[in-house]
């Protein structure tokens, strides 16, 4: 993407709010994390003031291709048995759903990751 010299890590719980001024950011992008912190309604819009107008907050996160509801398929038990995955693995619809009810979020792009089949 051409940002490897202007990319800043920071680690940080996004729970506890951060100490950044607003429009801070340009891009705010969370890898493999946001699924635990994040399965609320109000997260992201707590994290989208820290962003410029027209910037964005790119999510990449492991997932479930749909909801199982009480149908978890019998190799899923043992870990969907965990409350923590259970709360914290979810399909794009559900990611869709939640994201979608906060105005002034435009989902421009959600998909499958190309690892999936694979994963």
């Amino acid at each position: 993407m051409g940002i490897e010299d202007k990319a800043v890590p920071i680690m940080v719980d996004a729970t506890k709010g951060l100490s950044f001024a607003d429009g801070y950011f340009d891009v705010l992008f969370s890898i493999g994390a946001y699924q635990y912190f994040g399965d609320t309604a109000g997260m992201l819009p707590s994290l989208m003031h820290h962003v410029k107008k027209g910037g964005y907050i790119a999510v990449a996160v492991n997932g479930i291709k749909h909801e199982f509801g009480e149908n978890v398929p019998e190799e899923m038990k043992p870990f969907r048995d965990d409350p923590e995955v259970a709360r914290t693995i979810h399909s794009i619809p559900w990611w869709a759903e939640l994201w979608g009810r906060e105005e002034g979020i435009e989902i421009v792009g959600i998909s499958e990751m190309q690892s999936n089949d694979q994963a």
